[in-house]
């Protein structure tokens, strides 16, 4: 399992990898550097909303950033929690294509969202 100090250590490796600073991911996830430097001096993990924007901004599975037992004691609706629980049992190249097709679907709904609030106003 990985804690706080552990976390961030990957976290790190993984924006040099991009040469990307902890400082410009802070900005583009919108958290402070403040918030970063808090998980490893106090040995916290990110909230799950956080942890998907990393996510999203590396391109890597969540259960990458941190074990599965740390994200699913978050406590979701039953049908959310239905769909982690039929992911987990799912081979994971076949999860990296359901992933994506969810984050397609996601992508779609974002610009509908954005279109409808330009022409809104």
């Amino acid at each position: 399992m990985r804690n706080g100090i552990e976390f961030v250590d990957y976290l790190e490796s993984q924006l040099a990898e991009i040469s990307m600073s902890p400082f410009m991911m802070s900005k583009l996830i919108g958290i402070s550097r403040a918030t970063m430097i808090g998980w490893k001096k106090f040995n916290r993990l990110p909230t799950v909303e956080v942890l998907f924007k990393i996510s999203e901004l590396l391109k890597i599975p969540v259960n990458e950033l941190v074990d599965e037992a740390e994200v699913k004691k978050v406590t979701y609706p039953a049908d959310i929690r239905k769909m982690i629980d039929m992911l987990t049992e799912i081979p994971e190249e076949n999860r990296k294509m359901i992933s994506m097709n969810i984050k397609n679907y996601y992508d779609v709904e974002q610009e509908k969202k954005k279109k409808n609030s330009s022409t809104a106003g």
